[in-house]
């Protein structure tokens, strides 16, 4: 059993477009990585398939796109990182926040509040965060006591 399947709640993975679709998902992202000139990785594979797109020509979301690159030091070679972000119509603040945090992970500037501002953007809510959090940081005295 991964760890996944003890949380308390069902998480949102492979589940993005029903969630949507229901209102209860405000913003999906999926990453589409890959070796520069040998990009073999799709936005679909990413999706599983899930098809946000037909959503998208039909305006039921929005999707925006962030494309991050980022060189092997010892032997040059290059990692593309492209970004697609699905938010419903009044969400679509959601995408450049998303983008700004991905950007401070990849400068490794990340912390638990940082983590608990994803959650809340993809739409978990603050007990589902509080989990999260508690199982991630388990040493976090101030995150334990919201949880109880």
């Amino acid at each position: 059993m991964s760890m996944i399947e003890t949380y308390p709640y069902i998480v949102h993975t492979n589940r993005e477009l029903e969630l949507m679709l229901k209102g209860t998902k405000p913003l999906s992202v999926f990453c589409v990585d890959n070796i520069q000139g040998k990009e073999q990785f799709t936005i679909e594979m990413a999706q599983s398939n899930q098809g946000f797109n037909s959503h998208v020509e039909a305006g039921t979301f929005f999707m925006d796109r962030m494309k991050l690159t980022e060189t092997r030091q010892s032997d040059g070679v290059v990692f593309v990182f492209d970004y697609y972000a699905y938010t419903l119509v009044g969400e679509r603040w959601r995408a450049p926040a998303y983008f700004e945090l991905t950007r401070m992970l990849k400068q490794k500037r990340w912390c638990q509040n940082l983590e608990r501002f994803e959650g809340t953007l993809l739409g978990y809510t603050e007990e589902q965060n509080n989990y999260y959090i508690n199982q991630k940081y388990p040493d976090s005295c101030s995150q334990k006591m919201n949880n109880g």
